[in-house]
């Protein structure tokens, strides 16, 4: 198991160098090439959102890390970091709901099946 734990951090950092150099920011990386572009724990296929799920499920870090031992301490922490940044800049724009009360003539009666007829708020009540 030591040997194996050895490995995976050799093969890690010979991929992204030593890994103790790296700012936070730069422990998550945006690849296309790597899981499609999602945000990943550099040097891994390990995304941050799934790192957020194991976390969100109440497993603890020292559990990820046992593991996944190729991570380190850091990497979750650049993990819930990274989170928080995109969580902090998003922008929420308020939406209103519209009740139209002819639906059919709102999209346009060519949409529907010949017999079908939609209810409208008076035929509804009746």
């Amino acid at each position: 198991m030591k040997n194996t734990l050895k490995n995976l951090k050799k093969i890690r950092e010979k991929r992204v160098g030593k890994l103790k150099n790296f700012t936070k920011e730069e422990r998550i990386e945006i690849n296309p090439e790597i899981v499609l572009g999602k945000p990943v724990i550099r040097g891994t296929r390990l995304t941050v959102e799934y790192v957020l799920k194991l976390l969100g499920q109440g497993i603890k870090p020292e559990e990820i890390l046992k593991g996944y031992p190729q991570l380190e301490k850091e990497d979750i922490e650049a993990v819930l970091d990274y989170a928080f940044k995109r969580v902090s800049e998003e922008k929420i724009f308020p939406l209103t709901l519209q009740v139209q009360n002819n639906y059919e003539n709102s999209i346009g009666r060519k949409h529907f099946a010949p017999n079908f007829q939609s209810v409208n708020k008076e035929r509804a009540r009746s």
